[in-house]
């Protein structure tokens, strides 16, 4: 119980202040400059309001119930009415001067909440694996004993502003860093023995020596078969702020001690060094001479013998992707753009790969599809070679490809039209390595709408030819036949602007039977006005002569010969008649004869 402990603590302090000559007490018999602290202010986020200005009837809040319930069981000592779960506010926390709970209420975690019991001289939280945190603590400058003693704090800077303090039991903590003591004027501590633990990575050979003096200097280990002090690089150096594991083969859980050798404060009081040896063990260590090195890329170990995937089919291959992938693949010792090598325990001194000769070769480009070797060597002579797999997605050509297909399928008279040069810019594309899809798509565009613009036009043409033919067919059959000659003239022309040759036989046949059906016309008009053919020669000799009109001539060489026959009757005609004339006239003067 309490009193059965203060009955055996304070002769235990007593012996302590004789033996080292100096205490609490005796602090403040040699020491007659007053200490005022500055005001500090601990705020959090339960707890917003600053215990220097927060009023009496504010509530407490606590994140640990467990000392909420250790604080009332102190206050419960003083005030009946209270009980373990009662409301604190920042009036009945002023009114405590000594924390000291009983056994039963030593299991708390942390202190929140502490910081308005602004009046505090006493905590005494000795012997609690439970708590880890005092920051809220900093501020209580009133504090003139503590006992922090065998819990399982690890970070004792909220101390240093107990300028006040006097009694100061740390020891037996996981702490490694005591430079808050150089900041207490007036403090007189047990020992500075540690219980810290440190824990490395699998294969980490060197790490960083926590220990810090009151001085603010490195604590360098005592030495043994397994550990020695260095710098970062590994090189021994005993205040180098490093320990290096210097067994080839460790594993486990191996330990060093670390001794505090001045027993002088910077208050000048002393302290015992039998409480101020310090065994800390190394947890996880793991290392092996015989370790290889490890080759990332992109932030995945790579293992041997085993060639590893990477799927960058979303990313389509271009120049810039392809160069920006060489510059992420240079090697180098350090961690770089993702791709790196290194040996836990030993330095990388090669490291290398076949990244450009694989990347340049250009039936890789067009698959999209590279697969790089590496190598990296440490220290040791051990090696490591990987492989690592890269598929990215490529361009399509599928859009020259089709333009070009769609080339194959038209007529010769299309295919005759097309310049060489569309022709080529499509087919060395499908070939060609880090395309891009403007450059696929301007291609096949080019070609394809050429092929279009060909077509359009042939469709105008042969359009244009049928008009032509409609209309010489309806003033046929109108009889408008004024202009039809040139009417004609203008569809052959048409006709023979169509390049689509079976279309074109087909026009010219449409023609040649309205040609004829206009000669058919013609006669027909011919033989039914012969009278006006005979007045009007020179329109007669027209229609002869027209090549729509070779009936014609057929006619008028059968008339020709009708008209001779005529002639020549009429001459015989005549030159007969007189004679039988004169017989008669002869024969009727002599009729007896």
């Amino acid at each position: 119980m309490r009193v059965k402990n203060h009955r055996i603590l304070m002769p235990a302090v007593a012996v302590a202040v004789l033996v080292f000559g100096v205490g609490y007490y005796g602090v403040q018999l040699t020491n007659k400059q007053n200490i005022f602290s500055k005001a500090l202010a601990y705020t959090s986020a339960v707890n917003p309001v600053d215990p220097s200005t927060a009023p009496d009837s504010y509530e407490i809040k606590f994140t640990d119930n467990n000392f909420k319930r250790a604080l009332n069981s102190v206050l419960m000592k003083t005030d009946t009415s209270r009980n373990l779960d009662s409301p604190i506010t920042v009036g009945a926390a002023k009114k405590m001067t000594s924390f000291w709970p009983d056994a039963a209420y030593r299991n708390f975690e942390n202190l929140e909440g502490i910081q308005y019991f602004t009046n505090l001289e006493v905590i005494h939280v000795s012997g609690m694996s439970s708590l880890k945190d005092i920051s809220a603590a900093e501020t209580l400058t009133k504090i003139k004993t503590a006992y922090l003693s065998s819990s399982n704090i690890s970070d004792m800077s909220a101390v240093k502003n107990w300028k006040q303090v006097g009694l100061l039991w740390i020891h037996d903590n996981p702490i490694t860093d005591f430079s808050f003591l150089k900041e207490l004027p007036r403090a007189s501590v047990w020992g500075v023995r540690s219980n810290a633990k440190i824990k490395v990575q699998k294969s980490q050979k060197v790490f960083k020596n926590p220990f810090i003096n009151f001085d603010g200097t490195t604590m360098p280990i005592e030495e043994n078969e397994n550990f020695v002090n260095t710098d970062a690089d590994g090189n021994p150096k005993q205040d180098g702020g490093y320990v290096k594991i210097i067994k080839p083969v460790l594993k486990g859980n191996y330990n060093f001690e670390v001794h505090e050798k001045n027993n002088t404060l910077p208050s000048g009081n002393k302290f015992n060094l039998n409480f101020s040896k310090s065994t800390i063990t190394v947890e996880g260590i793991d290392v092996n001479s015989a370790e290889k090195p490890v080759i990332e890329f992109e932030d995945t170990p790579l293992t041997e013998n085993t060639t590893l995937n990477f799927d960058k089919t979303s990313t389509k291959l271009t120049k810039s992707v392809l160069d920006n992938l060489k510059e992420s693949l240079r090697t180098e010792i350090s961690k770089t753009s993702g791709y790196y090598a290194t040996s836990d325990t030993s330095r990388v001194i090669l490291f290398g790969n076949d990244a450009d000769e694989v990347l340049n070769n250009q039936e890789n480009q067009l698959k999209g599809d590279f697969i790089i070797t590496s190598t990296a060597i440490n220290e040791y002579g051990n090696s490591t070679t990987v492989k690592f797999h890269l598929i990215f997605g490529t361009i399509s050509r599928d859009p020259v490809k089709d333009a070009l297909k769609n080339l194959d399928n038209q007529p010769d008279y299309i295919k005759n039209d097309i310049s060489e040069s569309l022709i080529d810019d499509a087919k060395q594309l499908i070939d060609k390595p880090l395309t891009t899809e403007e450059e696929i798509k301007t291609a096949a565009d080019n070609l394809n709408n050429k092929i279009k613009e060909l077509l359009n036009k042939e469709a105008e043409n042969q359009k244009k030819a049928d008009n032509s033919l409609e209309n010489i067919q309806k003033n046929l059959d109108d009889n408008k036949l004024e202009d039809i000659n040139s009417e004609i003239a203008n569809a052959e022309n048409l006709i023979s602007k169509v390049k689509d040759e079976n279309k074109r036989k087909e026009l010219t046949e449409k023609l040649q039977k309205i040609k004829e059906l206009i000669a058919a016309k013609k006669a027909e008009a011919d033989n039914s006005k012969p009278a006006e053919e005979k007045h009007n020669p020179e329109v007669k000799n027209q229609r002869i002569n027209s090549p729509e009109t070779g009936f014609l001539r057929e006619d008028k060489k059968k008339q020709d010969e009708q008209n001779n026959l005529l002639v020549l009757t009429v001459l015989i005609t005549a030159t007969i008649t007189p004679a039988i004339a004169l017989i008669l006239k002869k024969k009727k003067k002599n009729p007896k004869k």
